[in-house]
C-alpha cells in the first residue's frame, strides 16, 4: 500500500492530468516486471494541476515503471514530474481492483480543489468486495481505518477455538490456524487478541484500525476520537510462525459488534478523526483519553519522547502515535458499502 498521502502526492507532482492510451506498438512489455505495452501514444483528457510554465501533455510512453501497466482505450490519472515522466502516484482510473478505486477518489478530491469547491485534499473512502466480506476503508500515508461485514447470503461462519489465557497481567485470547502443511508446528499462524473474538458472529460489523508504528510494535492502549465521542480499543497481534520461529508480527487495534455502528454513523456527521496511541509501562493501567486536536487537513502526527528504555539499546518508540483525518467523502463510499452487505 502507499505509504504517501494525496496532499504529498500532489506537491511532489509538477502537474496532474487524465490522460487516455489511443494505441501501442508493443501491446505487452518486456519485463517480468510490468504489464501492458510500449510505444503508446496518449492523449490529455483533463488538466488537474498545470505546469509552470504551461506545455502540451501528449506523446509517446513505454511502461517501465513497475505498477503503471498502459492499455490502449486505458485512462490514467497521471502524476507528471518536469519532464512530463509519470511518477508513482499515477494509476488506471479504470478496473475494479483497490488502486482504480483509490485513484478515483483522488480524482474527486482534486477536481473538489481545482475548482474552488474545496479547500484541502482529503483521502478517499473506499468500498470493496472480498469474497462473501465487503470492506469499506479509509487509508491515509501509512494509517488505516476499516470496517469489515460479511454480505447477508453469506454462510455462517464455522466455530473458532479461542482459549482464554493471561500475558504479562492481561486477559488475552488465543487462536492458532494452520497457514499449510499437516504440521501446526511447522507453519502456523496464531492471533493473540484482548478482545474475546469467540463471542464474534457473521452478522456483526468489525472495526479494524491499522497504525504505523515502530517493529516490534510496543505494547499501547488505542482509543478513537470523533468529536467529543471516544472509544477505546482492543488490541490484536497476528504472529506467523515457522519451524517453531516467529517470522513476522502484524498489530492491529480492533472492535466489533453493535458499538461499531455507533462509530460508524457518527463518522457520517463530518468531524475530526483523531486515533491516538499512548505508549504503555504498566499494562494494567487505565487508558488515558486524550484530548482530540483540531486538523486543519488530512495529517499524521507522532510526538513525545518516551520515558521507557531497553529497546535494544536504540531511541525508544514515540510515547504518542496519532492519527488525524476527517470523515470527508464517506457517504458515497458507505451507499456502496451497505448495498454490499444488504444484498439485492
Amino acid at each position: 500500500p502507499r505509504q504517501s498521502t494525496l496532499k504529498e502526492a500532489y506537491d511532489a507532482a509538477d502537474s496532474i492530468v487524465v490522460g487516455q492510451v489511443t494505441e501501442c506498438e508493443d501491446t505487452d512489455s518486456r519485463s517480468a516486471w510490468t504489464g501492458g505495452g510500449s510505444g503508446c501514444s496518449f492523449v490529455s483528457l483533463e488538466v488537474l494541476k498545470h505546469a509552470s510554465p504551461a506545455r502540451d501533455y501528449g506523446g509517446m510512453a513505454s511502461t517501465r515503471e513497475c505498477g503503471l501497466s498502459l492499455h490502449a482505450g486505458t485512462q490514467y490519472l497521471l502524476f507528471l514530474d518536469n519532464e512530463n515522466r509519470p511518477l508513482n502516484y499515477s494509476a488506471p482510473l479504470s478496473g475494479g481492483g483497490n488502486l482504480a478505486k483509490l485513484a478515483g477518489g483522488y480524482l474527486r478530491s482534486l477536481r473538489d480543489f481545482r475548482d474552488g469547491a474545496s479547500r484541502e485534499l482529503p483521502e478517499p473512502w473506499i468500498a470493496g468486495r472480498a469474497d462473501d466480506l465487503c470492506i469499506i476503508s479509509h487509508r491515509v500515508g501509512g494509517h488505516s481505518i476499516t470496517f469489515v461485514r460479511s454480505r447477508a447470503d453469506a454462510p455462517a461462519w464455522q466455530e473458532r477455538g479461542w482459549t482464554r489465557d493471561t500475558l504479562d497481567g492481561r486477559t488475552v485470547y488465543r487462536n492458532r490456524l494452520s497457514t499449510g502443511g499437516p504440521d501446526l508446528e511447522t507453519e502456523s499462524m496464531e492471533v493473540i487478541a484482548t478482545e474475546d473474538y469467540s463471542r464474534l458472529t457473521s452478522d456483526m460489523q468489525l472495526l479494524e484500525v491499522s497504525i504505523e508504528d515502530w517493529q516490534p510494535a510496543a505494547l499501547r492502549q488505542t482509543t478513537l476520537s470523533i468529536g467529543p465521542q471516544v472509544w477505546p480499543l482492543g488490541r490484536t497481534d497476528t504472529v506467523f510462525v515457522h519451524a517453531g520461529r516467529e517470522i513476522s508480527r502484524l498489530v492491529a487495534y480492533q472492535l466489533f459488534g453493535d458499538v461499531t455502528d455507533d462509530i460508524l454513523s457518527a463518522l457520517l456527521r463530518p468531524s475530526d478523526v483523531v486515533v491516538s496511541a499512548k505508549l504503555v509501562t504498566d499494562p494494567n493501567a487505565d487508558p488515558q483519553v486524550p484530548e482530540p486536536a483540531p486538523t486543519g487537513n488530512v495529517a499524521i502526527r507522532s510526538g513525545g519522547g518516551s520515558p521507557t528504555r531497553g529497546f535494544g539499546g536504540e531511541e525508544p518508540p514515540p510515547a504518542v502515535l496519532r492519527f488525524e483525518t476527517r470523515s470527508t467523502q464517506l457517504a458515497s463510499a458507505v451507499e456502496e458499502y451497505r448495498a454490499c452487505y444488504d444484498g439485492p
